[in-house]
């Protein structure tokens, strides 16, 4: 056997191109299901759930993001459920964990996978990372909350656990206030952009 062709343990890609091979049969399969996950399901399922609403929503804000579902749904849900201080306060601590956890799946299912890719703009995206990288995560949070791709790529790019944390907790903060004040509003005027609400009176 030549000693220069790949192992698996030299391709830094393998598990988590495995990982995310498994969540996205898992999506696929959860939708040919006929499990939709809207606004109006996920607060259909926390009303049913009753005193245990808050553990139910948590629950599902975390298991959906690993399998890369977007939270601004279930922020949008929260608003309808709970007075705003509260779905405020349920929102960021359900963000914050499912951010968590995911980047944890990901960081151990594949290392520092980023960092064997020898390409030039890897390496400067990783030299900016590595500058300031609570403010850096703190940036990708405060545009995109804590979409699961962008998750990934951090823990693929070996963040720091510490460093990510805090990037996330101060950096989810205006897009949640943002998402709980708008709500449904922010939802209209997106659909009317992309052009789907035009024939709206």
């Amino acid at each position: 056997m030549d000693s220069d062709t790949p192992t698996p343990s030299t391709r830094p890609w393998v598990r988590p191109a495995i990982l995310v091979g498994v969540l996205v049969l898992l999506a696929l399969g959860l939708k040919a299901s006929g499990v939709e996950i809207t606004q109006e399901t996920v607060v259909g399922w926390v009303r049913a759930s009753g005193p245990w609403g808050v553990v139910v929503f948590v629950a599902l804000v975390v298991g959906t993001n690993v399998v890369q579902v977007p939270a601004w749904i279930f922020v949008l849900a929260a608003n309808v459920v709970w007075p705003l201080p509260v779905a405020a306060a349920v929102s960021y601590v359900a963000c914050l964990v499912a951010a968590s956890i995911t980047f944890e799946v990901f960081g151990r299912a594949g290392g520092t996978a980023l960092r064997g890719i020898d390409r030039p703009w890897v390496r400067k995206l990783l030299e900016k990372v590595d500058a300031q990288p609570v403010r850096g995560v703190a940036f990708l949070r405060a545009t995109m909350l804590i979409t699961p791709p962008i998750t990934v790529a951090l823990a693929l790019a070996g963040v720091r656990r510490r460093d990510h944390f805090l990037g996330t907790a101060i950096g989810i903060i205006p897009l949640l206030a943002i998402l709980l004040l708008l709500g449904d509003q922010l939802v209209s005027w997106v659909s009317l952009w992309l052009g789907d609400g035009a024939s709206a009176p």
